[in-house]
């Protein structure tokens, strides 16, 4: 009997220490890869998984904040002075974006943009890639 308890609020568990996966994969990418269709617990399961193996946020990156929104949303530069050019099907998305936001940034496995900056009041995430400086992708 106390297995069947454990597997029932393990999920919860995990979740308390665990982004949610809609935090870490957009939804379309959800609907994509039929992650969708996991039953919750099996979300649960697949983002502790993920987040421990593939998504540990690195220690300067934990307390990231938008500084300067660049030409309408096109880049963002954060507190730790980076730099991103954000994917064009997402401006929009980042236009509204101000200082003192704070983000967390996660791997998107997406060549050209490979980060996935979200926005932790929202939890929108965008695509993005580092950029050398303001002026240069």
């Amino acid at each position: 009997m106390k297995f069947f308890y454990l597997c029932l609020f393990f999920p919860a568990i995990i979740l308390a220490k665990t982004p949610p996966l809609g935090e870490m994969m957009p939804l379309s990418v959800q609907k994509d890869t039929g992650v969708i269709r996991l039953k919750q617990h099996e979300k649960a399961a697949l983002a502790s998984w993920l987040y421990t193996n593939f998504f540990e946020e690195r220690s300067h990156e934990k307390n990231l904040t938008v500084s300067i929104n660049i030409d309408g949303g096109k880049k963002l530069q954060l507190s730790d002075e980076s730099i991103w050019t954000i994917n064009p099907s997402d401006v929009s998305i980042t236009s509204t974006w101000i200082s003192d936001i704070k983000v967390k940034i996660y791997p998107s496995g997406d060549t050209t943009y490979p980060y996935f900056i979200v926005n932790t009041r929202t939890n929108r995430a965008v695509k993005a890639k580092r950029s050398k400086s303001l002026d240069n992708s």
